[in-house]
């Protein structure tokens, strides 16, 4: 048999035999998309691709987010239509108690440390409270999607702004007045990377983030801002003998790494037992041997799971595999393979047009059904109607009759 070794940024992955022509493919399905598992054998169905790894659509999870309060905000500006008797008019809010809101945004940094290069998030704005310098916000949370779309092993950030609200004079950009970056009151951050690694951060808060987050400007501390943080990860929950593989903040950056991880970044794990909200998993190492793993759940996703229907498609195919496993089955598979690709590709324009044809005849079937019930229907009220009046016309004769 021939071996050959596989190698990715220079550590060695995998040592397995030569691959099918379908497994071949089912190898390459992953090289365009965000998570590029390392496609093993022995863990897809008949040389399939996984066949959930993009069931998540491209969400890794959510953040709970409610922002709860505010104090000691302090402004460090001012504006002309705030001195003397000018601030009278109402034209500016830069005077007295303050009227602030504040902005959220999830960030994950890149490898370059460059903030126009970090993946963000949309930006979500509070609804202001007015002349409050240690304001309370009242139900006022969102749900932040955390996307398929960043680095491995860098961090999740959650940024927060303090800004004061503007007043129509301002927002027209009068000369002497505040611009909307004057009007910040401060920045802060908090790293969330433990919520989704499903590491405790405050054992008498567990899975949340009930902090105090310090906001500044020009290097001097203009206040505080409190956010209560939870994480939930999207998708199906792992079972006992499902396939997964690490998220994207769980797997550690090779090209950032000092030394070989323990565990390679695109390596599919089996799910041995699950207890509470851990996994034991099951990986390979590189001589080939079995390890095994806990992780906690929100670290990992599902890429494969068994039923027992393909359970009853593998006993099914047993004397096929029998027969394709020998050396001129083998060959007969790779030299054929190509050829039914090829096929299928050609018809499939065939089959899409057969289909919509389908849907167009079961369109109009189904409007010339309807218009006929329509029609039924109102010849039915018609007669209803005629019936009705025919009996009201002899009722009155009756009564006529018998009054003479």
């Amino acid at each position: 048999m021939h071996y050959k070794t596989k190698r990715f940024r220079g550590s060695i992955v995998d040592m397995e035999k030569e691959l099918t022509y379908e497994a071949n493919q089912a190898r390459q399905s992953t090289w365009g998309q965000p998570d590029k598992i390392h496609w093993e054998q022995s863990y897809a169905f008949r040389d399939s691709p996984y066949r959930l790894l993009h069931h998540q659509k491209g969400i890794i999870g959510n953040f709970r987010v409610q922002l709860l309060e505010a104090r000691n905000l302090e402004r460090s500006y001012w504006s002309a239509l705030a001195i003397g008797p000018m601030k009278h008019l109402g034209l500016s809010k830069a005077h007295g108690k303050i009227s602030s809101f504040c902005s959220l945004e999830l960030r994950v940094q890149s490898e370059l440390d460059d903030s126009k290069n970090a993946f963000k998030s949309e930006k979500y704005n509070s609804p202001v409270i007015h002349n409050q310098n240690s304001p309370v916000w009242p139900d006022c949370e969102w749900d932040i999607p955390l996307e398929k779309r960043f680095p491995d092993g860098m961090p999740i950030i959650l940024d927060v702004e303090a800004r004061e609200d503007s007043s129509a004079a301002e927002s027209m950009g009068i000369p002497l007045v505040p611009s909307e970056d004057d009007r910040l009151l401060g920045r802060g951050d908090i790293n969330v990377t433990c919520l989704c690694l499903g590491v405790e951060k405050d054992q008498t808060h567990a899975g949340i983030i009930d902090e105090w987050i310090k906001i500044s400007k020009n290097n001097k501390e203009t206040g505080e801002v409190r956010i209560l943080i939870s994480y939930t990860p999207y998708g199906l929950d792992p079972q006992q003998d499902d396939i997964v593989a690490l998220e994207a903040f769980a797997r550690r950056s090779l090209t950032r790494s000092s030394c070989t991880p323990l565990v390679h970044p695109l390596q599919p794990l089996k799910v041995l037992q699950k207890a509470g909200g851990f996994l034991l998993v099951e990986y390979h190492m590189r001589n080939r041997k079995r390890a095994t793993l806990r992780l906690n759940r929100k670290a990992v996703f599902v890429v494969e799971r068994f039923n027992f229907i393909d359970g009853a498609i593998s006993l099914a195919a047993l004397p096929v595999d029998a027969i394709l496993s020998t050396p001129a089955g083998q060959y007969a598979q790779n030299v054929s393979m190509p050829i039914i690709h090829m096929a299928g590709e050609l018809i499939m324009p065939v089959a899409l047009s057969t289909k919509l044809l389908w849907v167009a005849f079961r369109t109009t079937g189904s409007a010339a059904f309807s218009g006929v019930m329509a029609a039924t229907g109102s010849v039915l009220d018609n007669s209803r109607e005629a019936g009705e009046q025919r009996r009201q016309q002899m009722s009155f004769r009756r009564a006529n009759i018998s009054s003479i």
